[in-house]
């Protein structure tokens, strides 16, 4: 999968790289991260399968339609092995792009999920046939919801899955 892997996004703070299989474990680590998985896994312990089945889906976005899971790495950051999070899109019911990030612990609250989540954005609306990106949160994750704000996506509704209360967003494409 030679061109997937040249996609690589950079901001003043965070590198960006598609997630790959070798990058298993510091996935999952991150995605069984207990912050983590509260609001994004509804609080349950993500398998080592589960894990590898998110990043084959992700590489079969990129090589498909040119986006998918990025690993995110500080820049600012000691840390080299694990990733501070990752970015990017997984497909929604409608078959369009939805947002999806996290952060590990020691980076949360430094912006670092609006940031690589704007590089993201700013990637996928470059496709051509990419109108709009949507993007859900439970609504008690009040620094999400921050997020999703921030980059200047609206709430188009409310709802419920089978354990929360839900905000859906999206973002219209820019004019160019």
């Amino acid at each position: 999968m030679g061109p997937v892997r040249q996609i690589h996004l950079e901001t003043s703070r965070l590198r960006l790289r598609p997630i790959a299989l070798e990058d298993l474990s510091g996935f999952h680590a991150l995605s069984t991260e207990p912050s983590v998985r509260h609001f994004l896994f509804d609080d349950r312990s993500v398998s080592l399968d589960e894990a590898r089945g998110f990043i084959e889906a992700s590489d079969e976005n990129f090589a498909q339609r040119g986006w998918g899971l990025w690993l995110v790495d500080a820049t600012d950051s000691d840390e080299s092995i694990a990733p501070a999070g990752f970015a990017g899109f997984t497909r929604s019911d409608e078959d369009l792009p939805d947002l999806v990030y996290a952060m590990h612990p020691a980076h949360q609250g430094a912006g670092h999920a609006t940031e690589a989540s704007r590089a993201v954005l700013d990637h996928i609306f470059r496709f051509p046939g990419v109108k709009r990106v949507l993007a859900n949160v439970d609504e008690p994750n009040v620094a999400s919801v921050r997020v999703l704000e921030k980059l200047g996506m609206r709430l188009v509704r409310r709802g419920t899955d089978a354990e929360n209360a839900r905000l859906y967003y999206q973002l219209e494409c820019p004019p160019s």
